[in-house]
């Protein structure tokens, strides 16, 4: 709760210190080019006298803009995941490898709130793929899937121009559909399809941007 309301102070004050002429609002120009993304990675281990567990994972994201237009961008995202689990005890053993690589080509439009600020919509489609094994000490359960995935989604979010080069941006939510196909040891093992819709505030992801 206090992040939120720091949040919603820092923008009403952005607004006032701000005049609100056209030449003075939020502009990127048409031309230029964006460039961003994240890195995330974790880990973790465990032990007692019956067990050990080992994890870890790790995930890239970059991605890459052209402003078509004045405040709008046609771009590119890529992104590879690794997950890996591993988990001893006296009787039993099982351990989990797997591997994600998506590609989302999007549409970003920014709507100016003052010099600093503005919302922005990303519209994407987006596909990907997983590859992944589960082992265990007789095999009974060993299996390996695929899954491929087809999404469209919109993202509603906000951004902040720290200076003529550089963008924070904040992910405030999703508005999605998938559909998926599973093989399992190479066998359809089934579709789905899902909605997803998610608007939370104490959960923001935040990025940051370069401008050229």
């Amino acid at each position: 709760m206090k992040f939120n309301l720091s949040l919603f102070f820092l923008v009403f004050f952005s607004l006032c210190l701000n005049a609100q002429t056209d030449s003075e609002k939020f502009l990127i120009q048409e031309g230029s080019w964006i460039m961003g993304g994240y890195v995330n990675a974790s880990g973790n281990r465990s032990e007692s006298q019956s067990s050990e567990s080992r994890s870890f994972a790790f995930s890239i994201r970059p991605e890459a803009g052209y402003f078509i237009s004045d405040n709008l961008a046609l771009g590119m995202l890529t992104g590879y995941s690794y997950a890996y689990d591993k988990s001893v005890r006296t009787s039993s053993y099982s351990e989990y490898n797997g591997h994600v690589f998506l590609i989302a080509p999007y549409l970003k439009k920014y709507l100016p709130i003052s010099r600093s600020f503005a919302l922005n919509f990303t519209g994407s489609l987006e596909y990907s793929r997983q590859w992944s094994s589960n082992e265990s000490e007789t095999c009974i359960n060993c299996t390996e899937r695929t899954v491929n995935s087809y999404s469209a989604a919109i993202q509603p979010g906000l951004s902040y121009q720290l200076s003529n080069r550089f963008l924070l941006n904040a992910r405030l939510g999703i508005l999605q559909y998938s559909h998926r196909d599973i093989n399992q040891d190479d066998r359809p093992d089934g579709s789905n399809d899902y909605f997803n819709f998610t608007l939370n505030l104490s959960s923001i992801y935040f990025g940051l941007s370069y401008l050229f």
